[in-house]
């Protein structure tokens, strides 16, 4: 199924009057959709509705446009103590537990990026990311059905995500090895195919242009 088929079918599938065209475009909605019914066969009408809420609940809230939300949890006192005496008092414990939690922020925001810069480049390559989670264990899906789960570092990946892709054909790529540093975009860009050129240069440009762009994307309320 090409381009032109796939958005006829889709169109005939899907209610989509809430929604512009370029949103539509731009968000690859069509070719997630036609995994998802692959998955959910026997879905009703009220059934498509909400995966198209969802997913498009899912692109507009983007990190580029979305406001980020405060954290949540009560710092532990112990853990700026300790560092606080470990680097002899350097730094007051108040400013550790503000950096601390800053920089714990910042990183959970990274993955979300990440997942942003690579869906504005492969869209026009058969890839579209699976806004609002929209399938089951899967980050992006191509025209042709393929599915990836995206990892910003090795050690994030856990046995749960393992049994999950197990008989599946989700494949995975990490980002960033926590051993050594090493990236691995040359191997993202094979997978996506077609002239793929993705970088960690320019995903730095478009991290720091996005959080420019949108402050408050990275909310350090209560840090």
């Amino acid at each position: 199924m090409n381009d032109s088929e796939l958005e006829l079918w889709g169109r005939c599938e899907f209610d989509l009057g809430g929604y512009s065209y370029d949103d539509v475009k731009m968000s690859g909605f069509y070719i997630v959709a036609r995994i998802w019914k692959e998955d959910n066969p026997d879905a009703g009408e009220e059934d498509k509705a909400k995966f198209v809420k969802k997913f498009f609940k899912g692109f507009g809230n983007r990190p580029s446009l979305k406001k980020g939300n405060p954290s949540s949890t009560i710092p532990d006192p112990l853990v700026s103590m300790l560092v606080s005496i470990r680097i002899d008092n350097e730094f007051e414990e108040k400013e550790i537990t503000k950096l601390h939690r800053a920089s714990m922020a910042s990183e959970n925001l990274i993955g979300a990026l990440l997942e942003e810069y690579i869906a504005i480049n492969v869209i026009d390559k058969g890839w579209a990311s699976c806004w609002g989670t929209t399938i089951k264990a899967t980050d992006f899906v191509s025209i042709h059905g393929e599915r990836l789960q995206i990892k910003n570092k090795t050690n994030t990946e856990n046995s749960s995500s393992n049994k999950i892709r197990a008989g599946t054909n989700i494949d995975v790529w990490h980002r960033f090895d926590a051993r050594t540093g090493k990236t691995y975009w040359e191997e993202l860009n094979e997978k996506i195919g077609q002239g793929c050129n993705l970088s960690e240069d320019e995903f730095k440009k478009f991290a720091i242009s996005a959080i420019k762009n949108n402050p408050d994307m990275l909310n350090l309320e209560g840090v």
